[in-house]
C-alpha cells in the first residue's frame, strides 16, 4: 500500500498545479471506482474495502491541496518578480519589457 498511496499522492499534488476542482474531483470518483472493484474482485470484504476506499478519498484529497496551495505560492512569486522587474526598470528610465 506504501507504493501505491506514495503514486496517488504524488499524482493528486501535480494536479493540483495543472487541474481545476471539478477535473480533479472526476478524476477522483474514476480512480476510487477502479480501486474499489479491484478490491472486491480480489476478494476483500465490503468494510475493508470501504475503509481503503476513505483513505485513498482523503490522500487523494489533502494532496490536492497541498498541490493547489504550493502552485498559488509559485505562481503567486513568478507574478511578484515580474512586477519587481517592471517598477525596477520604470525606475531606472528603461521601457518595460514583454
Amino acid at each position: 500500500m506504501s507504493v501505491s498511496a506514495f503514486l496517488l499522492s504524488a499524482a493528486a499534488a501535480f494536479a493540483g498545479f495543472y487541474l481545476r476542482a471539478w477535473a480533479f474531483a472526476l478524476v477522483t470518483v474514476v480512480v476510487i471506482a477502479v480501486w474499489v472493484t479491484y478490491l472486491l474482485l480480489r476478494g476483500e470484504t465490503f468494510g475493508a474495502t470501504a475503509v481503503e476506499a476513505v483513505k485513498f478519498l482523503v490522500l487523494m484529497q489533502l494532496s490536492y491541496f497541498v498541490g493547489v496551495f504550493t502552485a498559488h505560492l509559485f505562481l503567486r512569486r513568478l507574478r511578484r518578480r515580474r512586477v519587481d522587474q517592471t517598477t525596477m526598470a520604470s525606475a531606472e528610465g528603461d521601457p518595460p519589457s514583454a
